[in-house]
């Protein structure tokens, strides 16, 4: 059942790996599957649509939903961000980083809820 019809879901998957001696964070595995498939299992369902955003080809072969690149390159996270926000089809996105695969849907409510009785103003 998609619990956030508005919402976007996008995993963060770039980086440079400078600390992992040029692996991928988001192709680890623990326990027979990669970080990012664990995120897209736990989460993707709760969205209307899942986005990866991401400069790898080796992703996209084990990804089944769009996978789009940074928009503006070499700008870490934020330049993740942007794309993310830039190409989600929603008006809200929910953006989760590769390197976290025990996030889990209660982690999402709590966020949600916060942000839904907290008055914004940009």
């Amino acid at each position: 059942m998609i619990k956030y019809p508005n919402t976007t879901l996008a995993v963060l998957a770039g980086g440079k790996a400078s600390r992992m001696q040029g692996a991928n964070k988001a192709l680890l595995k623990h326990n027979g599957i990669t970080f990012i498939e664990q995120i897209i299992k736990n989460l993707s369902a709760e969205f209307r649509e899942t986005i990866i955003i991401s400069n790898d080809n080796e992703i996209s072969k084990i990804m089944p939903c769009p996978i789009y690149t940074d928009i503006i390159r070499d700008k870490g996270p934020l330049g993740g961000i942007h794309s993310a926000l830039t190409n989600a089809l929603n008006p809200a996105v929910f953006i989760v980083s590769c390197d976290m695969p025990f996030v889990n849907t209660k982690v999402v409510d709590r966020i949600n809820e916060q942000a839904s009785i907290e008055d914004f103003e940009a």
